[in-house]
């Protein structure tokens, strides 16, 4: 596609910027406008645009340089040496295109200073702007080819008469079809044209305690940044004034969201549970196992939820193994005796069928009854199913993703269990509750974080945390092994089956890949031929189809199989007391807090575990700390901790599965908790004084988080 300037469109919005004072609903009708509002962009630049997911006058503006070309030094051409990067104004003395069409276009070109001259070449259509005695700013890596010196795709402009090259100059993620020039001419029209009218969504008063810049001088700083003594890497440093001007804003519309959601849901009126002593005590004396401290503090704290007006929204982060599950069976119980429904769901298909298991062990000699909702059901048993449930002769439903369907409708929901809450978020957790009349909603997860970000991220929930583990949790070995110890490592993992024990293998792909690391599919077949032969073995993966994945299970509970070869799908979901051995290949690639929950499948029966991490022979050294690291901890909120610092929640929680918004400069790190948690309390603050956001000062706040939030906000911006 040949590389375009802006297109001119008749029509484009010439308008002047809007005055102060401006109605902020106008926010709506300029920002948010289409980037077709801007003079020279058309549908095939819009398209373009659309590529990268810039669709309006703001997506553009907060499209940030992801570097800067320091054209303040300008190197004389007969300084220019082989491999550097440099700035030379010059003026054209010959151009010329050659070649044929696309790829094969270059345009070849001599450009002169008064030291000397170099040769320029500029591959595709990129060069064909300049013109013979144009006086050019040209920057981009020096080459050699045969003995002669040349510039290969350099950046530039032409400068006018008495035009000085510019200073930093900001250079933007490529598109097919839009050249940097362009960029920088859509982003100065959108500065000029509409940057004014972007109050932002943190008020003045919040903005000037904190001593931040307004959004649009950290957009200017960065669009266009000064030519001084300034550091171009630290302008885009996150902790820079001006990317934390940005990354403040992002965190208080956040913060403000959630609490005007939790505020929402605290007025409505819920399902009420009666929790006498006749209700629970048949519940308790179900459970095989009496509870731990952490889980009767935590059972308080549900209870306490249940029998109040208000619908629960809770969340309990909790240790692997620290039975959370429990918990929830208890709360199901006691909606069962009151006549409510409870669902249940699950991520995984796996998962769901162990719930359906657990639950239905203790709940179903109470007369409760549990059905199983999955996406691998036939259809007519499918309609037989949501029938009963509809009609509330299944009290306990437990299911996948396809809880949420259409034709799953329960007749008298009372609570919604979400497991494994940060793979579905906050979307999909409000839209079960929507199948009830405003249903209590218990929410669980072990991956534990810090209590500090939790309250931050979770901020629409109460948090309870389960940190100890039941009585009779075996102690687990965990040792790093290299790839000169593979083959022992499956000696010991075979000696271990040989004793009556069972045992997972776990690799980070499902087929063989290019770059060498282990995968299900292959090392099953090596495995059963080789160091694991005259062993059951299968394997599961997540396009393992469902009724084949139930059989694997239900065999490996049954001690049929003897070890199971899969990817990461073993992460939750098995509870095999008989399982006491876990080998995990290429374990640099996994997180530590997805190892450390892979570590919970084994030593569930009170017996002593190993676990052993195997890792690449290019494994680095950092790779090889974390695992040691994890393997002289057994903390899982430790470990989380020290993972969020290494990596981010974006991989501890998965961000993509959780609901977490794509924030644009914020972090979401653990470094990064001091400005969340000054968000949060600005926020707090902020709704204190003023509940339903009707201060005129709150007005852009109120419209920023409406945009970013939608109908979850619908009820207070209408208000």
């Amino acid at each position: 596609m040949k590389n375009a300037e802006p297109e001119e469109t008749p029509g484009a919005d010439q308008g002047a910027g809007v005055a102060p004072g401006v109605d902020p609903k106008s926010y709506d009708s300029r920002c948010l406008q289409p980037v077709t509002a801007l003079p020279g962009v058309g549908p095939k630049i819009a398209a373009t645009l659309a590529r990268k997911n810039i669709r309006t006058i703001e997506d553009l503006l907060l499209s940030l340089p992801y570097r800067y070309e320091d054209r303040r030094v300008v190197t004389p051409i007969a300084a220019l040496q082989e491999g550097q990067a440099a700035t030379i104004r010059a003026v054209v003395e010959r151009i010329r295109g050659v070649g044929g069409r696309g790829r094969l276009r270059r345009t070849l070109a001599h450009v002169v200073d008064e030291s000397g001259g170099v040769d320029i070449v500029w591959f595709g259509f990129a060069g064909m702007r300049f013109n013979p005695q144009d006086r050019v700013v040209l920057s981009g890596d020096v080459t050699r080819r045969d003995e002669r010196l040349q510039i290969v795709n350099p950046e530039g402009d032409v400068l006018g008469a008495d035009e000085e090259p510019a200073g930093l100059v900001p250079v933007y993620s490529e598109t097919e079809g839009l050249r940097q020039r362009s960029w920088r001419k859509l982003i100065a029209a959108a500065l000029d044209r509409f940057a004014g009218d972007w109050v932002g969504g943190v008020p003045d008063g919040v903005r000037a305690e904190r001593g931040l810049a307004t959004v649009v001088e950290a957009l200017r700083t960065l669009h266009r940044p000064p030519n001084g003594d300034v550091d171009p890497a630290a302008l885009l440093d996150w902790r820079g004034p001006a990317r934390r001007a940005l990354a403040f804003e992002e965190y208080y519309v956040f913060q403000l969201g959630m609490a005007v959601r939790r505020r929402m849901l605290d007025e409505l009126p819920g399902v009420r549970l009666e929790l006498d002593d006749e209700t629970l005590r048949p519940l308790r004396a179900a459970l095989p196992f009496a509870l731990t401290a952490g889980q009767e503090e935590c059972w308080r704290a549900i209870a306490a939820d249940l029998s109040a007006p208000r619908p629960m929204q809770r969340l309990i982060h909790g240790e692997v193994g620290s039975g959370k599950t429990a918990l929830a069976i208890l709360a199901a119980g006691a909606a069962a005796r009151n006549d409510y429904q409870t669902a249940v769901m699950a991520p995984t298909e796996i998962l769901a069928a162990q719930h359906a298991r657990r639950f239905a062990e203790l709940l179903t000699p109470l007369g409760v009854r549990v059905a199983l909702v999955t996406g691998g059901l036939a259809r007519p048993e499918r309609r037989r199913l949501c029938d009963r449930i509809a009609l509330g002769m299944e009290q306990v439903v437990v299911g996948t993703h396809a809880l949420l369907s259409g034709d799953v409708e329960f007749h008298r929901l009372g609570l919604a269990v979400v497991d494994e809450q940060h793979k579905f978020g906050v979307a999909q957790r409000a839209r079960l509750a929507t199948k009830g009349e405003r249903p209590n909603v218990l929410a669980l997860s072990a991956t534990p974080i810090p209590r500090s970000l939790a309250l931050t991220i979770y901020g629409d929930l109460d948090l309870s945390l389960l940190r100890e583990r039941p009585h009779g949790v075996g102690a687990i070995a965990t040792r790093v092994v290299g790839p000169e110890q593979r083959a022992a490592a499956y000696r010991e993992l075979a000696g271990r089956l040989a004793a009556g024990r069972q045992g997972y293998v776990v690799c980070p792909r499902l087929d063989r890949a290019t770059d060498g690391k282990a995968d299900a599919l292959s090392l099953y077949e090596e495995l059963r031929a080789g160091p694991l032969a005259g062993f059951r073995l299968a394997v599961l993966h997540g396009q393992t189809p469902p009724a084949a994945g139930a059989e694997i299970v239900a065999g490996f509970l049954r001690r049929e199989i003897h070890a199971i070869v899969s990817t990461s799908v073993i992460e939750v979901g098995l509870d095999a007391p008989n399982a006491a051995a876990l080998v995990v290949e290429n374990a640099e690639l996994f997180g530590l807090s997805q190892l450390h929950q892979m570590r919970g499948r084994i030593g569930r029966d009170g017996q002593p575990a190993l676990c052993l991490l195997l890792h690449g022979a290019d494994c680095p050294a950092p790779a090889r700390e974390r695992l040691a690291y994890l393997a002289r901890c057994g903390d899982g909120f430790a470990i989380a901790e020290y993972d969020l610092r290494l990596r981010g929640p974006g991989e501890l929680l998965g961000v993509r599965q959780s609901g977490l918004p794509r924030l644009r400069f914020a972090k979401w790190t653990i470094d990064d908790l001091e400005l969340l948690q000054g968000a949060r309390e600005a926020a707090r603050r902020t709704l204190d004084a003023d509940p339903l956001l009707a201060d005129p000062r709150h007005e852009w706040a109120k419209m920023t988080a409406a945009q970013r939030w939608g109908a979850a906000l619908s009820a207070v911006v209408e208000g």
